[in-house]
């Protein structure tokens, strides 16, 4: 997918992916595929104002204000979808899986 920093290594049978504001966002949700099954995510907000995340691109599943750092375990997704309070927000996310 053009635009993702993709950091993506396989250890064994478990995967990570490290994603660094790579789509920027925007007030939609940007889709970030994972290119695995992801069962654990953290996601790190770096900027001073609110990002928000979703696992089908539709519902808000959690929302991190200015420089919150938060971890979702078991969540056995493919995809996640980030947007952003006014778009351009900083964020990280780190993904592992199957």
């Amino acid at each position: 997918m053009p635009g993702i920093d993709d950091k993506s290594k396989s250890t064994g049978k478990k995967k990570s992916k490290f994603v660094d504001s790579s789509p920027a966002l925007t007030t939609d949700f940007q889709k970030i595929a994972v290119g695995f099954l992801g069962g654990d995510f953290v996601i790190s907000n770096d900027s001073a104002k609110y990002i928000e995340y979703s696992w089908n691109g539709t519902k808000v599943d959690g929302k991190l204000l200015a420089g919150e750092c938060i971890p979702e375990s078991g969540v056995a997704q493919r995809d996640i979808w980030v947007r952003g309070e006014a778009g351009g927000e900083a964020y990280r996310i780190w993904i592992s899986g199957e």
